[in-house]
């Protein structure tokens, strides 16, 4: 039985998934939970119309409880989630804000003046959260003057198929009539469904929580197969004959547009984005960036997800106080050398004559 929190999460995750997949190159690759639980650390600070926008994309808006309940669902022995939030030292956080992302990411203060090292802490982030399989994501330049804070989040799944493929039964067969790739084979009971577009398989992990639904167009519509990916399937259990290929997939993907696409626009205009929980400064997402890898052979799956949201305001820079000096009144002065103080020139002035 769900929880309350894990059905509206599920809800939320497969919704931003069938809604990306919906918009992304036929060939694609992305982490749904990755994606929704990064957009839902900032979705907290949301209000008015980018709530709203937010809201009608991820199907609701997740509380902090929620999340702490998702993120321990994605903390077992087989799959690691970690979020990391740094922030420029200059942003006026609002505390409240603060002390509740500090129970979902780890926080970090930083001096950006030196984007190579942040950019480095950034990336040393990612490599640890993901085993190393995403590395130099984020890119020096990426973190301008403007920059207040960076969000990570981070997926790593790792574990072994219930009943592993052998490998003396994989051979190299054409894929797609147009590539040779290694095939492997298993004929077993299996988890089964057919209509009229789709074949479908789903082949069990150890332990039986986690399965990879295969989906096989019958009228080389893949695109248009997906969304039974996110949809609840009654399989039955058939004597299946299955070839599957060992593969590596690897894609990164710039959600700003597609997230535009999807009504998701407020969030990056620096006029209309409302992330008022947050601060009291004019904070915007200037960009996110994603990437996911996978990896499938005889023995299992190894895969990796990262989802960086980097966030800016109009201007770092912030106006002194400054001290007043006007030489309204008369005045002395002195043009001097000033290295030994030798005065050359002195005089008083009282305006003009």
């Amino acid at each position: 039985m769900l929880s309350k929190h894990t059905h509206t999460f599920t809800k939320s995750n497969n919704s931003v998934g069938q809604k990306l997949s919906d918009v992304l190159d036929p060939e694609t690759l992305i982490s749904p939970p990755s994606i929704a639980f990064a957009m839902g650390i900032i979705h907290l600070a949301a209000a008015e119309n980018t709530d709203k926008q937010l809201t009608d994309m991820f199907g609701q808006k997740n509380t902090v409880d929620g999340l702490i309940e998702i993120q321990k669902l994605f903390n077992q022995s087989i799959i690691k989630m970690a979020n990391c939030f740094v922030f420029n030292e200059i942003f006026k956080i609002k505390d409240e804000y603060l002390n509740t992302v500090k129970q979902l990411a780890m926080i970090c203060v930083r001096n950006f003046s030196q984007p190579k090292l942040i950019a480095q802490e950034c990336n040393d982030f990612i490599a640890q959260g993901t085993n190393n399989l995403i590395q130099n994501i984020v890119k020096p330049d990426m973190i301008t003057s403007d920059t207040v804070s960076i969000l990570i989040n981070t997926l790593y799944f790792k574990t072994v198929w219930r009943k592993p493929f052998k490998k003396h039964l994989t051979t190299d067969k054409l894929f797609d009539e147009k590539v040779m790739v290694p095939m492997m084979k298993q004929r077993k009971m299996m988890a089964y469904f057919e209509d009229d577009n789709v074949q479908m398989i789903e082949l069990v992990y150890e332990g039986e929580e986690y399965g990879m639904v295969v989906a096989l167009p019958k009228n080389g519509d893949v695109k248009g197969c997906s969304k039974y990916l996110f949809n609840d399937i009654t399989f039955k259990f058939e004597h299946v004959d299955c070839e599957f290929p060992k593969f590596t997939q690897r894609k990164n993907i710039d959600l700003k547009p597609l997230l535009m696409k999807n009504g998701v626009s407020d969030l990056f205009s620096s006029g209309e984005c409302k992330l008022s929980s947050m601060s009291d400064q004019k904070v915007y997402v200037s960009d996110i960036i994603h990437e996911a890898v996978v990896i499938v052979d005889e023995a299992g799956t190894e895969a990796a997800a990262v989802t960086v949201a980097m966030m800016c305001i109009e201007s770092c820079y912030e106006e002194p106080e400054y001290i007043e000096f006007y030489a309204h009144k008369p005045f002395a002065y002195a043009i001097r050398r000033r290295a030994c103080n030798t005065v050359i020139f002195s005089g008083r002035y009282f305006g003009p004559q």
